[in-house]
């Protein structure tokens, strides 16, 4: 696996987890907290990994560019900050996130695409995506006119959709995309790392 250095690693660590009742940031898989997951991951893909939304203590860091709570507004802050031409963007809560998955996406980046992102079941995989600076006026418009749906970038920008049979091959039960946000969601992850 060669580090890329073309492209940097962004997590949304904005959400405080209240559906889940406890900060997600600091819950623990195998006795590691989800942030150390996360960062140690994409450390192994990207020179410059940092988080984005608030604080973490010993890690590179960006407090969100607005005072409103939205994933929009994290992959604004995170393009703003970004020194390369694309982000790969994700979501703190996404433990089981497989590097062959990031790397089907960089090998993807076309300079005719704005959003390089899986397409499973019907939906885009906003949190496991590569974002083009060259968006970031359609990010702003957006946020401005109070539109804070992710996916209404997809509608505006030239995406380049990963299907749903080349993530398979990788990733045969889409473990890449279980996120937690509920108690329920933390014991059923809990229950497949442990099997």
């Amino acid at each position: 696996m060669v580090k890329t250095d073309n492209i940097c690693g962004a997590i949304l660590v904005g959400g405080k987890g209240r559906r889940l009742g406890t900060d997600k940031i600091f819950v623990e898989i195998k006795g590691k907290p989800l942030f150390k997951i996360m960062y140690e991951k994409l450390s192994k893909i990207f020179s410059n990994v940092y988080f984005i939304g608030r604080e973490i203590k010993n890690h590179p860091f960006y407090l969100d560019e607005m005072d409103k709570k939205a994933a929009i507004i994290g992959i604004y802050t995170a393009l703003k900050k970004a020194d390369t031409d694309y982000c790969f963007i994700t979501a703190v809560d996404l433990p089981l996130l497989k590097l062959e998955l990031i790397e089907l996406l960089i090998r993807n980046i076309n300079p005719e695409y704005d959003i390089i992102v899986p397409f499973i079941k019907g939906f885009f995989e906003p949190m496991v995506a590569i974002y083009s600076k060259k968006i970031l006026d359609i990010v702003e418009k957006n946020i401005k006119g109070n539109n804070l749906k992710i996916n209404s970038l997809f509608n505006e920008s030239k995406v380049l959709k990963i299907e749903e049979n080349a993530v398979q091959k990788i990733d045969p039960f889409f473990d890449s995309f279980i996120n937690i946000n509920r108690a329920e969601d933390l014991k059923n992850l809990l229950e497949k790392v442990e099997k």
